[in-house]
């Protein structure tokens, strides 16, 4: 296969400039081709509302030439791409998934034209770090499908927003806390469907690990779990500052979540 143009010429093009291409890149090809070729002029502007809504922005009809090109900003084009893919996914109707499967292949397409690695994937409509290729399948993806599968919204709702957390702290890394607190939330909810008890995950560590027939040593892989997310959620209530985890940190607890989400749901 022939190289990228920069590949062939040489050219160095790092991680800040390729995340300001990508942006232009959608502009062009999502908030302007795809959007032009899939919604007529009213179905147009209702998403580009949604869009605007879900950025927290004012919508004035032109949102995208007025606000989101203007900044290049990398993380709002992403949550942008993503609140396109919710409206076209609650919005389907008599297209059936001919809207979302344009969409997805549209944004696989702009994400291959990236000159270097964006520290970000796209996996079913949402925007995830790029961590460890197989813990991010085993641990990451696997636990989105089988928790969608069964209809767990309680758990799946918390689960995407801590994923969500991980990623925005990229850039705010105020956020990283909020992955260990949603995360927690997800197991506790996961442990209140496995064993029909409406208790906090200290009370139900236990019958959640006999549920799941897991070694007795997961009770104390479970009981450091909680320990650890305890001092996250707690801190303000104990006048003490809610500690920042680093982004390894607090990817290494999404996968912790993962390892227990397997053993109930494989």
């Amino acid at each position: 296969m022939t190289a990228k143009f920069h590949e062939r010429f040489e050219i160095e093009v790092g991680v800040p400039e390729a995340r300001r291409r990508f942006t232009q890149r959608v502009g062009n090809l999502v908030f302007e081709r795809y959007l032009g070729k899939h919604f007529e002029q009213w179905p147009r502007y209702v998403a580009g509302e949604y869009i605007a809504s879900v950025l927290g922005d004012h919508y004035t009809g032109t949102h995208y030439l007025e606000t989101l090109a203007a900044t290049a900003d990398f993380h709002r084009h992403l949550q942008a791409i993503e609140g396109l893919y919710d409206h076209v996914v609650k919005n389907e109707g008599d297209h059936g998934t001919t809207r979302r499967d344009a969409l997805d292949a549209v944004v696989r397409e702009v994400m291959a034209m990236s000159e270097t690695d964006l520290g970000v994937r796209w996996e079913s409509g949402r925007f995830l770090p790029q961590g460890a290729r197989l813990l991010d399948d085993k641990l990451v993806n696997d636990p989105l499908r089988w928790l969608k599968a069964k209809g767990y919204e309680n758990v799946l709702a918390p689960y995407r927003k801590g994923l969500e957390h991980l990623l925005q702290g990229q850039k705010n890394p105020a956020q990283l806390a909020d992955v260990i607190t949603d995360m927690y939330e997800a197991l506790e909810a996961l442990a209140k469907v496995m064993t029909g008890r409406d208790a906090d995950l200290s009370a139900n560590r236990e019958l959640f690990t006999k549920k799941v027939k897991a070694a007795d040593s997961y009770k104390q892989m479970l009981k450091h779990y909680i320990d650890y997310a305890n001092d996250y959620r707690h801190a303000v209530e104990q006048g003490t500052v809610r500690p920042t985890p680093s982004p390894v940190e607090a990817e290494s607890f999404v996968y912790q979540t993962g390892v227990f989400i397997r053993l109930a749901m494989a």
